[in-house]
Formats: C-alpha cells, structure tokens, sequence
C-alpha cells in the first residue's frame, strides 16, 4: 500500500484499481482499506485516500480516469482549469469518445467524435484538458 499512497500523493490523493494491480496491491487489501474507512470511493474504480484533503481538481482528475481511455477534463471544468471566466468548479464535467460514454452519479458526461487527442487536450495541473 505504500507505493499506492505514494502514487496517490502525486495525484491530488486518488487512484483507480487499476494503479493499485500495477502497484501490486490486491482486491483483499483494497476492500479491508475501504472498511477500515481509509479509502473514500468516488467515480466507479476510483477511489481518494481519506488522509488526502478531498479537492475540486482530484475530483475531477478522479473522474477523467473513471471516463476510460481518452476522457478529459471539458466545458466549464476545463474553463476553470484555464482561469477563464465564466468557470464552474461545481460539478466535474468530463468528454469520453463515442460509444464510451461513462455514467456516474455526480458527473456531468459528454461524449464526442473526431478528437485528435494530441491536439485538442493538453495537461493542466496533471489532469488531461480540452485545449
């Protein structure tokens, strides 16, 4: 566990199963976490260590990993991650590829086609973008 919480640390407190398998980190270890109250669940398989203070950004990074493969960060959320007016950091507000749409309660998803992923989003902060 202590290479999660180290991996977890370098992204704003959270992490999905998927980082703990590649860490080494079994389903058991994760669960007796969970019970002992040490994991706060957030989107799907994805989870912020209760020690981390819970924040708007790993939130939303939190939610661009629950997304899938190529989500990102977009409209208003990506506005606040730019310092642009007219921002809202209420509700984290993601964009899957077609066909990928996630849904989870307290998300806010659109889904999109033709995204040149290396063009239209960057990283701000560690958390992937509309540019």
């Amino acid at each position: 566990m202590n290479l999660l919480a180290e991996f977890a640390a370098r992204h704003y407190g959270v992490f999905r199963l998927e980082h703990a398998r590649m860490l080494g980190v079994s389903g058991r270890q994760i669960d007796r976490a969970r019970s002992r109250g040490e994991l706060v669940p957030l989107f799907g398989d994805t989870y912020r260590f209760a020690a981390a203070p819970p924040t708007w950004r790993g939130e939303l990074l939190a939610a661009c990993w629950a997304g899938g493969f190529r989500s990102f960060a977009s409209h208003r959320a990506a506005a606040a991650l730019h310092g642009l007016p007219g921002a809202d950091r209420i509700t984290p507000e993601i964009t899957c590829p077609r066909w990928r749409r996630s849904h989870h309660d307290g998300l806010l998803v659109h889904e999109l086609t033709g995204v040149v992923f290396d063009e239209d989003v960057v990283s701000v902060d560690g958390i992937p973008t509309a540019s």
